[in-house]
């Protein structure tokens, strides 16, 4: 039922980026969450969940050092554009800080969370591809190079991801390597980061549930299917998974499986980067054409995808109103909801 859980998404986010859109809602609900494993911290720390923020200090092998330091308005277009905000394929979540300028820095966080649950503290760094690992693109007319983890340094990231909240975390003394021979052999990264995480495709793996509210239930959990927690939207998607022939329906594993495999060459293409720093945005653009082509893939029908695209036009035209009255995280997806709860009953 998890995999089931980001149809909407699936269908929606796919169709968008066809027509240069994005949204992080579609047939509702939090991020998906998988609490099995263990992890070595339990705490729940709090971030601002309407922006992205980040002041990393970047210190070579002369002691020379830099700032990676930032803050934008957190959007789901960023995060699905890899340049700021967090994202996850099943149980793999990518963070990403970005700074532009004269000399462009790019910081890109991977963690495992089949292997380390969040929240989780001290979360040891490895080589790319590894279970935890990061990777640093700088490009300015003093240095130019990618360079990548090795064995060296630790992350700690709280609270467990819940669509729509800030990932509050820390770089310890991560080592990277220069992956060229020209510049420094080796920079160290140090600082903190708050990220605001937009969900994608499967589930993460933490030590706990994130915790809703729904008025309409005495557990405190909602249906997967169900509208996000605080909506006054009357929306019933799917019958609650039950009905496998409505409208848009049909196709939520085909574009599940479709949306996971254009996530997963994500790291495959980071890591073949050459030291430029257009190649990520080069493999951000890869990712975005291959979803845009799963509706194709998967034969949806002529009826969802119009459905789909007016729901995802609509909560990107919503989204504005709701931020500007000061809707942020679950409450911001619920305003989105509650105002296009028409199209949502329409594709689902």
């Amino acid at each position: 039922m998890k995999q089931m859980k980001w149809m909407g998404i699936m269908i929606t986010v796919a169709l968008a980026a066809g027509c240069g859109t994005t949204t992080g809602t579609g047939g509702g609900g939090a991020a998906a969450t998988d609490t099995s494993g263990g992890g070595a911290d339990t705490g729940g720390q709090q971030g601002d969940s309407t922006k992205n923020k980040a002041d990393v200090k970047v210190t070579d092998d002369a002691n020379t050092t830099v700032q990676v330091k930032g803050e934008k308005v957190a959007s789901a277009g960023d995060a699905t554009a890899k340049t700021w905000g967090a994202t996850n394929a099943d149980t793999l979540l990518s963070m990403f800080i970005t700074e532009a300028g004269a000399e462009s820095k790019a910081i890109q966080i991977w963690i495992d969370t089949a292997k380390h649950p969040l929240p989780a503290k001290g979360i040891p760094v490895g080589a790319a591809d590894s279970d935890a690992w990061v990777s640093y693109t700088v490009a300015g007319a003093a240095l130019t190079g990618t360079f990548t983890s090795k064995d060296k340094g630790t992350i700690d990231v709280s609270p467990c991801p819940s669509e729509g909240k800030a990932l509050v975390g820390t770089l310890n003394g991560v080592v990277l390597y220069n992956e060229t021979p020209v510049g420094p052999k080796t920079l160290t990264l140090d600082g903190t980061f708050n990220l605001v995480f937009f969900g994608g495709a499967g589930a993460v793996k933490c030590t706990e549930a994130p915790k809703e509210t729904d008025a309409g239930s005495t557990s405190g959990e909602k249906s997967p299917f169900a509208p996000p927690a605080g909506s006054t939207c009357d929306a019933d998607p799917c019958d609650g998974g039950k009905n496998a022939t409505r409208m848009c329906c049909p196709y939520g594993k085909c574009m599940f499986d479709c949306n996971v495999g254009c996530q997963s060459t994500m790291t495959k293409c980071m890591t073949d980067c050459p030291p430029n720093i257009t190649c990520p945005a080069g493999c951000a653009g890869k990712v975005a054409t291959c979803m845009a082509a799963c509706p194709e893939t998967c034969n949806v029908s002529s009826e969802c995808k119009t459905a789909a695209t007016a729901l995802a036009k609509c909560e990107n035209e919503a989204e504005p109103t709701c931020a500007g009255a000061g809707k942020s995280g679950d409450a911001l997806q619920a305003c989105k909801t509650d105002a296009c709860c028409a199209e949502l009953k329409a594709a689902f």
